[in-house]
């Protein structure tokens, strides 16, 4: 039960730490898998909390906006979450500790028809997966 809390208390530490990053900065090149340098800075935070938290898991979910090709758009996805993957893992997380998913751009979070709008769809979300 103890060992429980334990993983309880790293939980809510880590998902209190990544409260407190804009995963929105996570981003790349239109067509692109490649981390801009304000992504890397913002995913060498989540790894600092990974590493203080060696008990959580994380699910790295990659999205496109809706411009192009759907299956294109879904390899993109993919090859974007494995980009982050690879990321925190030479950061020292270990690669059991990360699920990486691309959905293309089956979930929008805003409209594509503007150009802000593909900019947000463009992204990648970063969750902790433990108890789910």
């Amino acid at each position: 039960e103890a060992e429980q809390t334990d993983v309880n208390t790293a939980i809510e530490k880590t998902q209190e730490k990544f409260s407190q990053l804009d995963f929105s900065n996570i981003t790349f090149e239109k067509s692109s898998f490649e981390l801009t340098a304000i992504a890397q800075q913002t995913l060498d935070s989540a790894a600092r909390a990974l590493l203080e938290n060696p008990s959580v898991n994380i699910s790295v979910d990659g999205h496109t906006d809706s411009s192009g090709n759907p299956d294109s758009n879904l390899e993109l996805s993919a090859k974007r979450a494995t980009s982050v993957f690879n990321y925190l893992v030479s950061a020292g997380i270990e690669a059991t500790r990360i699920e990486a998913n691309g959905y293309g751009d089956q979930f929008p979070i805003a409209p594509n028809e503007t150009k802000a709008g593909r900019i947000k769809n463009r992204r990648i979300e970063i969750k902790v997966k433990n108890g789910e």
